[in-house]
């Protein structure tokens, strides 16, 4: 997820990222070559899909102004709490996120496989959402 911070009078643009872990042994060294701002949320015990840490940490970003493009893959529930956030409470369009339901906890319905056709669509663009939409 974007997000832009204030240095010295100027904005940039940086990229922020939440994964969410079992636990601490879970965590892996990345070459971070790009310069994303990278927040392992270990469950630590608690089941995947049960509690909103990985939802709350996204909606704790505040949305930049211009132009960004805010990205989400997780439980069905949690993928609806943040698009319920960046599309009601910050008015944000589908030009301006995704928030995919990538599994359903206690089972599937079929959603898994559009969730992969989603992601493929934006790995196949780049992640530009204009190239996504007329693709």
């Amino acid at each position: 997820m974007p997000l832009r911070k204030e240095r010295a009078g100027r904005v940039r643009a940086v990229r922020v990222a939440f994964v969410e872990i079992a636990d601490e042994g879970e965590r892996q060294a990345i070459d971070n070559a790009t310069g994303i701002e990278l927040h392992w949320l270990p469950r630590n015990g608690v089941q995947a899909g049960v509690d909103d840490r990985l939802a709350h940490a996204i909606r704790s970003v505040a949305w930049p102004t211009g132009l960004a493009f805010g990205w989400f893959a997780a439980e069905a529930a949690a993928a609806r709490t943040v698009r319920e956030h960046w599309r009601g409470t910050l008015a944000l369009g589908r030009n301006e996120t995704l928030a995919a339901a990538y599994w359903r906890r206690g089972g599937t319905d079929g959603r898994l496989e559009l969730a992969h056709h989603r992601l493929r669509m934006f790995a196949q663009t780049d992640g530009d959402p204009v190239a996504r939409d007329n693709a």
